[in-house]
C-alpha cells in the first residue's frame, strides 16, 4: 500500500507552511486574538483566493474538489501558527452540512458565497448544558402564518457567533411544513437575539446566543 503524499497534495502542504509561517508570526496571532472579530479579515480574503475555503467542495459550486486528507493537511499547518479563524465553522462545518442536506436552491446561493468568503457560517450545535441535542433539540421553532419561525432557547459555544452572516441550528420545530428537528437558518444579526462572550482556553471568539423569539 502506497502511504506517499499526491504531488498536489505536497504543493498544498508546502504552500501553505509558506504562506502561514510568513503571515502569521505569535505577535500577529496574539493581535488577532484581541481585536474584537478575532480574526483577519485580509488573511481570510487571501485563504478564499488561494482556494482553501473551497478546497473540499464541487468545481460547480466554486471549490476545487480537493480531498479530506489535503483538508487535513491544511488544518495540521493553520495548527501550527496557531491561527484563528473561522475556518472549521464556516468552511469545513457548516458548509458540509449546506452541501448534504440543503436543496439546489440554498447550495447555490450559500455555497459559492461561502466558498469566496462573503459570507462567514457557524453553527450552534450545542444546548445550555453542553449537550448535542439534535435528536430531541431543546431549542423551540413556532412557526407564523407568513412562514417564519420563532425561535426561543440557548446554544452555546457557538464559535464566531460575532461575525457570522447565518447561524445554522437544529431546533424543535411546532408547525404546518415541518414537524420535530429541523435544520434552520438564522441572520446572524437577527432581532431578538442577544450574544454573550465565553473565556475560552485558546482566545478564540467563542458565545452563547440566547434566542429570544
Amino acid at each position: 500500500m502506497d502511504f506517499s503524499f499526491k504531488e498536489e497534495t505536497i504543493l498544498l502542504k508546502n504552500n501553505a507552511a509558506r504562506y502561514l509561517k510568513e503571515k502569521c508570526p505569535s505577535s500577529f496571532i496574539k493581535n488577532i486574538l484581541k481585536d474584537e472579530k478575532g480574526f483577519s479579515p485580509i488573511i481570510w480574503k487571501e485563504m478564499a483566493e488561494m482556494g482553501w475555503l473551497g478546497l473540499i467542495y464541487d468545481e460547480q459550486y466554486g471549490g476545487i474538489g480537493g480531498s479530506f486528507f489535503d483538508l487535513f493537511i491544511l488544518l495540521e499547518e493553520m495548527g501550527k501558527v496557531l491561527l484563528p479563524s473561522p475556518f472549521f465553522c464556516s468552511a469545513v462545518l457548516s458548509g458540509l452540512v449546506i452541501r448534504e442536506a440543503g436543496d439546489a436552491n440554498l447550495k447555490a446561493e450559500y455555497l459559492p458565497a461561502t466558498i469566496r468568503g462573503e459570507k462567514i457560517l457557524t453553527m450552534g450545535l450545542l444546548d445550555e448544558r453542553g449537550r448535542y441535542d439534535y435528536e430531541q433539540p431543546n431549542l423551540e421553532a413556532k412557526e407564523s402564518s407568513d412562514g417564519s419561525y420563532a425561535i426561543k432557547g440557548t446554544r452555546i459555544l457557538v464559535p464566531y457567533a460575532n461575525v457570522a452572516h447565518e447561524i445554522l441550528v437544529c431546533a424543535n420545530v411546532k408547525g404546518v411544513k415541518a414537524e420535530g428537528p429541523t435544520l434552520l437558518k438564522i441572520h446572524g444579526q437577527a432581532d431578538g437575539q442577544k450574544k454573550i462572550p465565553l473565556d475560552m482556553l485558546t482566545g478564540e471568539k467563542t458565545f452563547a446566543v440566547v434566542y429570544e423569539n
